[in-house]
């Protein structure tokens, strides 16, 4: 039987959140610290702490990772670090599918091959922790399937 995660998206979506909510439905912290440590980023850091909004309660999460001024990753720098980290096979897949989407997107907006994409926000420790997180979080829920409503269109 497959698993499946549906994520009702109607005010957006950003990784912290959806990692955060994952926790809230069980995944284990330790189990995602563990997979991020094995990452070999310095000061990677996965931090929760309990919230409350509008009356409902929440995890609050953060990943975060020792100043990196200047660092501009590529597809490739970012694919080694997964590579060489201690990710199960699957969430490995699963986090190389989703910078690969990223390489493509971001290679289609400034016409240039994935390969020679540079990414800057996402190439960030605390993007690659919130992916790897996630993919880890996921792992662990045993989690087959991850579906998500429409994103709002953005206005103004």
């Amino acid at each position: 039987m497959s698993r499946l995660v549906y994520v009702d998206a109607v005010a957006g979506l950003a990784g912290d959140m959806l990692l955060g909510a994952l926790l809230d439905a069980g995944a284990d912290p330790e189990y995602v610290r563990s997979g991020l440590a094995s990452l070999a980023l310095d000061g990677l850091a996965l931090e929760t702490t309990a919230t409350s909004r509008h009356g409902i309660a929440a995890q609050s999460v953060s990943v975060a990772g020792a100043p990196e001024p200047g660092v501009h990753r590529n597809w490739a720098d970012v694919r080694a670090l997964l590579d060489a980290a201690a990710l199960p096979a699957r969430a490995l897949e699963r986090a190389h599918a989703v910078f690969a989407a990223l390489a493509r997107a971001e290679g289609r907006v400034h016409d240039v091959a994935p390969e020679t994409v540079r990414f800057h926000e996402v190439g960030a420790l605390d993007a690659i922790g919130d992916v790897c997180g996630i993919v880890l979080a996921l792992e662990d829920l045993e989690i087959d399937e991850l579906a998500c409503s429409p994103l709002p269109a953005p206005r103004g």
